[in-house]
C-alpha cells in the first residue's frame, strides 16, 4: 500500500510539472510583443490629425504650437507657421512623438 503511494504521488507530481512547463509555454507565447513586431503595427499609423492652438517660440526659438490644455509640439516644417507666432491656428498633421509634421495650418482669427 505505501508503495503504490508513493508511485501515486510520483505520478501525480510528474502531472503537476507537466501542466506547470504546458502553462509556461502557453504563457510565453501570450505575453509581451517584442518592440520590432509593435513598430511595424504602427507603421501605418500615420493619419493625419487636426490641433487647434496657438503659435509659439519655445526656449531655443523652435516654433511650437501650445494646445487649450497646454500641450506642446513641435511644428515641422517651421515656414508656414513663421508668420502666425502669438497667434491662433488649425493645424494639420501626423504626429511622432511630440513633433507635428505640418501639411496645413490656418489661422483661426
Amino acid at each position: 500500500m505505501t508503495r503504490r503511494m508513493g508511485t501515486l504521488s510520483s505520478l501525480l507530481a510528474l502531472l503537476f510539472g507537466v501542466a506547470l512547463v504546458c502553462t509556461s509555454i502557453a504563457w510565453s507565447t501570450t505575453g509581451p510583443l517584442p518592440v520590432s513586431q509593435v513598430q511595424q503595427m504602427n507603421a501605418g499609423n500615420d493619419s493625419q490629425q487636426t490641433w487647434t492652438g496657438t503659435i509659439k517660440k519655445d526656449d531655443s526659438g523652435k516654433l511650437i504650437l501650445v494646445t487649450g490644455d497646454g500641450k506642446m509640439f513641435r511644428l515641422t516644417p517651421e515656414n508656414e507657421a513663421s508668420s502666425l507666432v502669438d497667434k491662433s491656428v488649425k493645424v494639420t498633421g501626423t504626429l511622432k512623438g511630440d513633433v507635428i509634421t505640418v501639411s496645413s495650418i490656418e489661422p483661426m482669427d
